[in-house]
């Protein structure tokens, strides 16, 4: 029997040699810290474009989150739009209007209200709109005969601002306001003047919450009459004159409310079609009437990119070359120059014309903000990789042969991408969920002439299938699994998962939860070494109920059947990532919330079955990935609440302890996907973020671990 002077002096051992661990593991996660880069397609989301009238060459963007939130940036550009740069001052702030007054002056509504500025569009002060602090300018216009008068169209904030149409008699020094009266609180979309008589005005709104109004004024705003009537409940998002005619231009994707391009000749007593019915999606988010030429009219649609007619509507040329699928939120004449016209696009940033409309190229250099959403990185070529940028109701799919270095724009349609993913031969799939007015959802093939092909599964002409996850079985090279959900209430809200044995010809749902919610995570564990069991599935389930009640759900038969497999896991859990470990087959972590935005780390050592928690509670967990050569090395995406920046951290004892790993990334405002590659003498990771795409490198040395 060992004496108590012997138990002691091992109990002191142990706990030197613990403590020399715990120094060496945070000693090794600071050594070697990520540098991280920028790798984004060029392009952004454009909300508003204007050509100053006094400095050549200079062109203001606005640039916003079409889906939601506050980041943003004020581009420049002094070349035409040939190469942009971001003012610091509006740097992580949507802007939404840009306005030049005749003498050159410049006027900008953001979501902290409206800044001007006197000297090139170079530094720029504060217009105090009296208003509070719900001032998201929508928004500006300057009344053509009366440069000192400047009208402002304001955000509703859900109901909040009922002041959404302002009027300065003083150059932005005083406002009063001018909102006619509505039951209803609507954002104030656009403001416009007749060219031939500025005295004639009209207001179009489009409330946060539905619906829309029109207003015309013949005495320069002092009164309104509605003539919203013919337009039902759709939102107006745009509207102009042309030879004495009003043009009113909205709609919107949800629920099929197309409106299109509607046209009266008597002051809105009664109205007229002026669009194709042929269009498919019939939505205009902007109309513009060329300088001394109120026959040449351009419309910005939504997904079907720019419109043209040079009879006053009569007939119309769809899709310039260009931007053919882009959904485009202004069209800008120089106001020089007809000839020459910018294009606000949602993900490609600017498109310019120099035919009056008639064929656009994209100039967009300097702006790498595309709304990441989604990454794919080919296993047999980490080269090879792509990316889905998402807006409101649109998106896009690029794609890279050298690391990100340069991008192209893949031919699918203007559609949301959920996810993307390599199959083990090479092949892209991407998962689309609508909306189903533009294409059908789900899963998307392309095929070897980059061409793409629609898969399924599609249940119906509505929104029905929603896909979270694809992943590929490096056994079966035919089957494909699918995590999501249904959706909408012929198919119901459960979650889904989604199989196929013939590369996506034939589909079957192998299960549904119980209750509402949606997968949202799926991996496949690889089989052990030497061992001949076969590769287990997992997939993440994420409660719809509002209880958090989330869960791990696990197969162990090929995706043919599911069971509940969350040994050690609390019952409160949500927003469930996984990463699967490649140096040591049945090591998975999940990174999951707990409530409240706080989150924590579970690691399972035999593929899923039990987990064990990993480290004290943290910041919300948005995604996890693991190293590929170490299994105690993972990497962290934190979703801090409110609008304080990502965090990227890392740990190499398996998630009891971690560092920063975030230098060289801005202030994200949220980031959506990491991926992790061996490559080289290393591995590359790849981050998603509603600021576009960032690259790092971690170098393997020998002896040292990453």
């Amino acid at each position: 029997m060992r004496s108590p002077c012997c138990r002691v002096l091992q109990i002191a051992l142990f706990m030197l040699a613990a403590l020399a661990d715990c120094a060496q593991a945070a000693k090794s996660v600071d050594a070697s810290p990520l540098q991280w880069q920028r790798r984004s397609p060029f392009g952004a989301d454009i909300a508003d474009l204007a050509y100053s009238p006094r400095q050549a060459g200079l062109l203001l963007a606005a640039g916003y989150l079409s889906s939601g939130g506050n980041g943003g940036a004020l581009y420049r550009s002094t070349d035409g739009g040939a190469s942009w740069h971001s003012d610091p001052q509006f740097d992580g702030s949507a802007v939404h209007a840009i306005a030049f007054g005749a003498g050159g002056e410049a006027l900008i509504g953001s979501q902290d209200g409206l800044f001007a500025s006197a000297s090139g569009a170079n530094r720029w002060s504060a217009r105090d709109l009296a208003i509070g602090t719900h001032d998201t300018v929508l928004d500006i216009a300057i009344d053509p005969a009366r440069p000192a008068v400047i009208w402002a169209g304001i955000s509703d904030a859900l109901g909040r601002q009922r002041k959404t149409l302002l009027r300065s008699a003083d150059g932005g020094r005083s406002w009063v306001d001018r909102t006619p009266a509505m039951a209803t609180a609507m954002a104030c979309r656009e403001i416009a003047f007749d060219p031939q008589a500025p005295q004639r005005m009209a207001a179009v709104f489009a409330g946060d919450l539905g619906g829309g109004r029109l207003w015309l004024s013949g005495d320069g705003g002092q009164s309104w009459v509605d003539r919203s009537a013919a337009f039902g409940n759709r939102p107006l998002r745009s509207v102009a004159f042309a030879r004495g005619r009003v043009l009113v231009g909205g709609g919107q994707l949800l629920g099929q409310q197309h409106l299109g391009l509607m046209a009266s000749d008597d002051d809105g007593a009664n109205w007229y079609r002026l669009h194709d019915p042929q269009w498919p999606t019939a939505v205009v988010n902007a109309i513009a009437v060329a300088p001394e030429d109120p026959d040449l009219i351009l419309l910005a649609t939504e997904g079907d990119g720019v419109h043209r007619s040079e009879d006053g509507g009569r007939n119309w040329q769809r899709d310039p070359a260009a931007s053919a699928g882009h959904s485009i939120r202004a069209l800008r004449f120089h106001p020089e120059n007809k000839s020459e016209v910018a294009a606000a696009s949602i993900g490609s940033g600017v498109l310019i014309s120099n035919n009056s409309g008639a064929q656009f190229r994209q100039q967009a250099q300097g702006m790498q903000a595309v709304d990441a959403r989604a990454l794919g990185i080919d296993p047999g070529n980490p080269q090879r990789i792509a990316l889905a940028a998402n807006g409101l109701n649109e998106g896009r799919v690029f794609s890279s042969g050298d690391g990100g270095a340069s991008w192209q724009l893949e031919a699918l349609p203007a559609t949301r991408f959920n996810a993307l993913q390599y199959s083990s031969d090479g092949i892209l799939y991407a998962a689309s969920a609508g909306p189903s007015t533009v294409a059908p959802e789900g899963l998307y093939r392309r095929n070897d002439d980059g061409s793409w092909q629609t898969l399924g599964p599609d249940q119906g002409p509505q929104f029905e299938t929603q896909v979270r996850a694809i992943r590929f079985s490096a056994q079966s090279p035919d089957l494909i699994l699918l995590a999501g959900a249904d959706y909408g209430p012929v198919q119901g809200y459960e979650g889904v998962i989604w199989r196929s044995m013939d590369r996506g010809a034939h589909w079957q749902k192998v299960h549904e939860s119980a209750g509402r919610g949606e997968f949202v995570d799926l991996e496949i564990v690889p089989v052990r070494r030497g061992l001949s069991t076969p590769a287990a599935m997992l997939a993440v389930w994420e409660d719809g109920s509002g209880a958090r009640q989330g869960s791990v759900l696990r197969s162990d038969d090929g995706g043919v059947s599911w069971r509940p497999s969350a040994a050690g896991l609390p019952a409160v859990l949500s927003n469930g990532r996984l990463c699967v470990s490649l140096s040591d087959p049945g090591v998975v972590y999940l990174g999951a919330g707990l409530g409240n935005w706080s989150g924590r780390v579970f690691r399972s050592v035999d593929g899923g079955i039990s987990w064990q928690a990993r480290g004290n509670e943290g910041a919300w967990i948005h995604d996890i990935g693991c190293d590929p050569e170490h299994s105690d090395a993972i990497y962290l995406v934190r979703a801090v609440a409110g609008n304080q920046p990502s965090l990227i951290e890392y740990s190499d004892d398996g998630g009891n302890h971690y560092a920063a790993a975030d230098s060289g990334l801005p202030a994200l405002p949220s980031a959506a996907q990491l991926m992790i590659v061996p490559e080289g003498t290393g591995s590359s990771l790849y981050l998603a973020t509603r600021q576009g795409v960032y690259r790092a490198e971690r170098k393997r040395e020998p002896g040292i671990r990453p």
